[in-house]
């Protein structure tokens, strides 16, 4: 018997998916794997990305053992191995109906992050964003739909984020060891396994953090 994940099939059989990863390569080499053969503690419940049991209750991070890292995996730990993202509101278009229901998640991403031991605060353009010479440092871009209008992706609980590719949100962060300093690292986005952090250039930096999207600016002791 198969079983209908919504984007894929599953044989029980053969411990593996019957299609292909619908990113081909960009998920993995290995395009018909299960959870990397861990579905003990790990899930896939649309066939499209991996999860595992949630920080709280609106991020799901792939950790240091799943195999993922991402740039605010890395901008918020300093670990080039690590995967974080924020989940709020999951629309109800991209959920298998008889599956799960949208739910709005209880805390902003803001509000999530303060949770977690940063501080952070809105800014108009990165050059704005200080903190304290003992603080990490990390700015985040936020990059919303035209259909998002009117909701701001740092501080309204019901912003559509989500880990599924379709939805075609996205974000970016940053990292600075020393918040009274712009010396940001970064790692470039998604990646399998842990991804060698480079200086933010600046032709990026002002492509990125000019002001065009929505920033957020957060500081936390100095501590991985």
């Amino acid at each position: 018997a198969w079983a209908n994940y919504g984007y894929r099939y599953y044989s029980p059989i053969l411990g593996k998916w019957l299609s292909r990863d619908p990113i081909a390569e960009r998920g993995g080499n290995n395009l018909y794997h299960f959870t990397y053969n861990n579905a003990i503690n790990q899930s896939d419940w649309l066939g499209l990305i991996l999860t595992v049991t949630p920080l709280n209750v609106n991020w799901f991070p792939l950790v240091s053992e799943t195999g993922f890292s991402n740039c605010l995996g890395y901008a918020l730990t300093g670990d080039e191995n690590t995967y974080i993202y924020p989940t709020g509101f999951l629309p109800q278009k991209y959920i298998d109906k008889d599956n799960i229901s949208g739910v709005t998640a209880k805390y902003s991403f803001k509000e999530d992050l303060e949770r977690n031991g940063w501080k952070c605060s809105e800014v108009k353009k990165g050059s704005e964003c200080k903190c304290d010479c003992d603080k990490v440092k990390v700015l985040i871009v936020a990059f919303p739909l035209e259909e998002d209008k009117g909701k701001n992706p740092f501080t309204d609980k019901t912003f559509p984020w989500s880990p599924i590719p379709q939805s075609g949100r996205d974000l970016h962060a940053i990292r600075a060891e020393k918040g009274c300093n712009d010396s940001y690292s970064e790692v470039p986005g998604f990646g399998i396994g842990p991804q060698k952090a480079e200086p933010v250039t600046e032709e990026r930096y002002e492509r990125l953090f000019s002001g065009k999207d929505p920033l957020l600016c957060c500081c936390k002791n100095d501590k991985k």
